[in-house]
């Protein structure tokens, strides 16, 4: 019977070790109906190892789990394109392209000795894998500090840690 029930254990654990990193993928955190998973095979370092600065390149998902939070990113969206489009009926129209959006996938650098982060790459996904829209940001686009305890410090930490 015990053996039984520790090999019960190792199955369980074996899952549950399976679940949290599978192709790379790992389960990174959970926050407000969002899954944020960062790919461990894409963490590289993106600049001249003599400059000292210490930057890394990774890939993160999110994956919407909860119709609030998926109702804010698109919300924002929306409001992106409200700003460029003077038609509300040009605007519904381009947002039907999300009717059935279901994650995405966002390419970020990590400037390690400075604790802060550039966007390079945001690709939306629908249920079926296929891309809605990819955007690039500009090569000079602003770097955002990171400050305090959240996901993106961790972050910052995990990549800039994995990286070395």
């Amino acid at each position: 019977m015990k053996k039984i029930f520790l090999a019960m254990i190792v199955i369980c654990l074996s899952s549950v070790a399976f679940a949290q990193e599978v192709d790379g993928w790992k389960l990174f955190a959970v926050t407000d109906g969002v899954e944020v998973y960062i790919d461990t095979t894409t963490i590289k370092r993106v600049d001249n190892k003599e400059s000292g600065t210490f930057r890394y390149g990774v890939v993160s998902k999110k994956l919407y789990t909860d119709i609030i939070a998926k109702s804010e990113y698109l919300g924002r969206i929306e409001s992106t394109f409200a700003e460029t489009e003077k038609k509300p009926e040009k605007v519904r129209k381009k947002m039907k392209k999300w009717d059935d959006f279901k994650y995405t996938l966002i390419e970020y650098i990590y400037d390690c000795a400075n604790r802060r982060f550039r966007t390079v790459t945001i690709t939306d996904y629908n249920s079926k894998g296929k891309v809605i829209v990819k955007t690039k940001t500009k090569k000079d686009s602003p770097w955002t500090n990171i400050e305090g305890d959240d996901v993106g410090d961790l972050m910052l930490f995990y990549v800039c840690d994995s990286g070395q």
